[in-house]
């Protein structure tokens, strides 16, 4: 089992993973605005979400910005589009900040 990160400049592209890997996903994050990162698209079957968390930048002071870390593992062979969306929860879900989109082929 290794790790696959996927960052913000990884918009659009596919990337590859295998069978039991860990998938970071690694994007910045300044909750204090209200917006957050969500997962929005995951194929439940091939993808299971081991969790996520907030991480503040080192030094930071309050409504300073930080990255939002997701773990997933790569549970079956296949294509799963993943999709995550900056937004603030309480606001309409087509009102977005920022995306990633990305497709993960798992081998």
């Amino acid at each position: 089992m290794s790790e696959v990160m996927i960052v913000a400049s990884d918009l659009g592209k596919t990337v590859v993973a295998h069978v039991g890997d860990m998938v970071l996903i690694r994007l910045a994050e300044n909750p204090s605005t209200g917006y957050v990162w969500e997962m929005d698209t995951l194929d439940a079957q091939l993808i299971e979400i081991k969790g996520s968390e907030y991480q503040a930048a080192p030094g930071t002071g309050v409504g300073r910005g930080g990255t939002r870390l997701f773990r997933l593992q790569a549970k079956a062979p296949g294509t799963a589009p993943l999709l995550l969306k900056l937004r603030r929860p309480w606001e309409s879900e087509h009102e977005v900040a920022d995306q990633l989109r990305v497709t993960l082929q798992i081998q």
